[in-house]
């Protein structure tokens, strides 16, 4: 019961984000106004919604991104700048502002970046935008209606997945998936941004926790909360159906994960 209970309040409060986001959608496709004259803007406004807590912005990004709405490089951005839970924790020891601000900080300039980049060198067709959505529109029902199908389809599909990882984390235990990370050696950041692509708001607590603990280095929290977007990944594999589409940018997330948690491993191991 208490793992439904979780799974119920994990979802729910994604909710009005995810109809905010159906709604504008709905309005772009009945008004057909075209959101991609300033694309390239794209990665650096991506990185800063991702700043907010909770998952909410990398669902609303795989919807968006799913529909050709925003680029590859700003998906990606909001992917690398979410931290889920993270801040919010953070946030309950006074002794940790400073190193919130590091955290967001970082997060956002690499997302950035990251996100420019991969608009400027990806060049496969999947890459241009749409003037309006690929949904299909039907006129007879409002755009509130419609808003409101589409995000309870995606909050029921949400619903189940986050109930199903919930039941497999706890079968095999945080205390396990932990130990796995409690190592100095260079293997961690590998570890720690594995761990970030379960899609759910317990890897982020997890490894939020472990670092106030002393227990993994700022390297490897950093490379966790870069690939931890929570349910955007589950968002993005229910409304994108290009499964290899998909599990490049899962690849492309990891890769640049491990690249800047590893990068402050070495660097700042003591962080």
């Amino acid at each position: 019961m208490d793992l439904l209970m979780d799974a119920f309040l994990d979802t729910a409060k994604v909710w009005p984000l995810l109809y905010i986001v159906y709604a504008i959608f709905e309005w772009v496709e009945h008004k057909q106004i075209n959101l991609c004259a300033k694309k390239e803007l794209g990665p650096i406004a991506g990185a800063l919604s991702g700043c907010i807590p909770q998952c909410g912005a990398s669902i609303a990004a795989s919807s968006l991104y799913s529909g050709r709405v925003i680029t590859l490089g700003t998906l990606l951005a909001v992917f690398i700048a979410t931290s889920d839970e993270a801040i919010p924790l953070m946030f309950t020891h006074v002794n940790q502002w400073k190193m919130i601000a590091l955290l967001v900080i970082i997060k956002v300039i690499y997302a950035s970046f990251v996100g420019i980049l991969i608009d400027l060198l990806w060049r496969g067709e999947r890459s241009e935008l749409s003037t309006v959505s690929r949904y299909e529109y039907q006129k007879e029902k409002s755009i509130f209606i419609e808003a409101f199908e589409r995000s309870v389809k995606v909050l029921v599909f949400l619903f189940i997945m986050t109930f199903l990882i919930n039941l497999v984390i706890s079968w095999i235990g945080e205390d396990t998936l932990a130990r796995g990370l409690m190592t100095t050696s260079y293997k961690q950041p590998f570890l720690a941004a594995l761990i970030g692509l379960i899609p759910n708001c317990a890897a982020s607590v997890l490894l939020t926790d472990l670092y106030l603990k002393g227990m993994i280095t700022f390297g490897s929290l950093l490379a966790g909360l870069c690939t931890g977007v929570g349910a955007g990944l589950l968002t993005l594999f229910k409304m994108n159906k290009l499964l290899k589409e998909n599990l490049v940018i899962i690849g492309l997330l990891y890769f640049f994960g491990v690249l800047i948690g590893l990068t402050f491993h070495i660097l700042i191991i003591g962080i």
